[in-house]
């Protein structure tokens, strides 16, 4: 990159972007309301958040909606930092068919999301994302995944 903005952070050429999806009201389904928050660094303007705007309001589909938002921006190279291991088992196995010239399948659930983000892994070059598990709230990366959470908690307040 030719300026580097505020808070950025880059591994292996590829700029680093935490991730969250949560809900709450989960023991009442028909309150129940999720959001996502994706987060580059303090004040960084391409953080974005969003309420998860369908029927299905769960916390998974908060960090699926945060993952197709990356994917669908991503003008530079990207390193996807993400605490749902599920996430990452689905999207590495996506990334990984990519690699090797093959279609992968679409994971079971949420198949609207995952769709298009099969889509958009497709389109860009060999290589262009990565995607990584880290524990929820890890002292290493605990400011950064407690402002993507952050950013989570306003958007669910939507």
């Amino acid at each position: 990159p030719d300026e580097k903005k505020e808070g950025e952070r880059y591994d292996s050429g590829r700029i680093v972007v935490f991730t969250d999806g949560s809900s709450i009201q989960i023991e009442y389904r028909t309150l129940q309301r999720a959001g996502w928050g994706a987060f580059f660094g303090k004040r960084h303007p391409w953080n974005a958040k969003g309420p998860v705007n369908t029927r299905s309001q769960t916390s998974y589909r908060g960090e699926l909606r945060a993952l197709m938002h990356i994917m669908a921006t991503a003008s530079i190279p990207t390193q996807i930092v993400t605490d749902c291991m599920t996430l990452v088992g689905q999207a590495g196995e996506m990334l990984k068919a990519r690699e090797e010239e093959t279609e992968a399948p679409i994971p079971g659930s949420e198949k609207d999301l995952w769709t298009i983000i099969r889509h958009q892994i497709n389109e860009r070059p060999k290589q262009f994302f990565d995607i990584r598990w880290t524990p929820a709230h890890f002292v290493l990366f605990y400011q950064h995944t407690n402002q993507a959470h952050r950013v989570n908690v306003t958007a669910r307040a939507w």
